[in-house]
């Protein structure tokens, strides 16, 4: 058990890794913080989704925004987790995972910042 521990502190020293999922949390505060600054509560409905052929396809609560965040640390938290059983085995694997997560924040607080913008 205490080995498991070790492993851990050991896999999370690496520069790679270590940069990954701080910039990947970073991005998901971010998030959050954009969307408590600036969705107010509200009993009319916000647009959650838009594309550029049809306009805006998806309207739903204000609370509907903050799964958004919610998934990405969910997906942050299984990638990660990911990362750290493949590199034992294959390190490039677990880098592509965990630069995979900071990738996917980081487009995710693109989008909260567009769905933001959109609904101003």
């Amino acid at each position: 058990m205490l080995y498991m521990f070790r492993d851990i502190r050991f896999f999370l020293k690496d520069a790679i890794v270590k940069y990954s999922v701080l910039s990947a949390m970073l991005f998901i505060v971010a998030q959050l913080a954009v969307l408590i600054i600036k969705i107010r509560p509200s009993d009319t409905g916000i647009f959650l989704h838009y594309t550029s052929y049809l306009g805006v396809d998806l309207v739903g609560a204000w609370s509907s925004m903050y799964f958004v965040p919610l998934a990405n640390l969910l997906t942050l938290t299984l990638n990660s987790a990911l990362a750290y059983r493949i590199s034992r085995k294959d390190k490039v694997l677990g880098y592509l995972l965990a630069l995979g997560s900071a990738l996917l924040s980081l487009l995710l607080l693109i989008y909260v910042i567009l769905i933001e913008r959109l609904n101003a």
